[in-house]
């Protein structure tokens, strides 16, 4: 029988745990520095998705998200900026009609406060047949319905004695 030192026996074990241990460190180091690319490669998509997300709630209409690839953050990207696209093309649409609107809704109001003074005008008309007490009434409807400081009126009538003037100035 022969006889070898336990150390010289166990050597090669030893070893092969000093690989394994070598190895299961430089493993996950690898395994670390893999998780932290991964993380931030997820990570700043993400960031930068969320932040144009932020800016365009808080009224920033032209926000873009530029992100290229293939892959789903890519699509995700473009996406969104076909959204924000589309969202600001029915606001500017919406703003225009809302203006439209008002605008009609003026010239409604205006045309309805001309009616209303050309009837009123029209039933002092036939109700009081002298143009000396009907003549101050015409220049007060004539002045607010142009929005003029100042009104001239002049009647002349068949008669050489149907003839008057009249003329009111109003200071604002």
């Amino acid at each position: 029988i022969v006889e070898i030192p336990v150390e010289e026996a166990y050597e090669p074990l030893y070893r092969m745990i000093l690989a394994m241990a070598a190895t299961m460190v430089v493993m996950a180091v690898l395994a670390v520095v893999i998780s932290i690319i991964l993380a931030k490669n997820f990570a700043t998509p993400l960031k930068l998705l969320t932040e144009s997300a932020e800016k365009f709630g808080a009224g920033d209409l032209d926000v873009e998200v530029r992100l290229h690839g293939r892959n789903e953050f890519g699509i995700l990207s473009r996406t969104f900026n076909r959204m924000t696209a589309r969202i600001k093309d029915l606001l500017i649409s919406y703003r225009e009609e809302l203006e439209e609107r008002k605008k009609a809704e003026k010239a409604l109001q205006k045309e309805s406060e001309i009616n209303a003074a050309m009837a009123g005008l029209s039933a002092a008309l036939i109700s009081e047949p002298s143009m000396d007490r009907i003549s101050p009434l015409i220049i007060d409807h004539a002045r607010r319905l142009t929005d003029s400081a100042s009104a001239f009126f002049c009647y002349v009538g068949w008669e050489k004695s149907d003839f008057l003037c009249a003329d009111a100035v109003y200071f604002q």
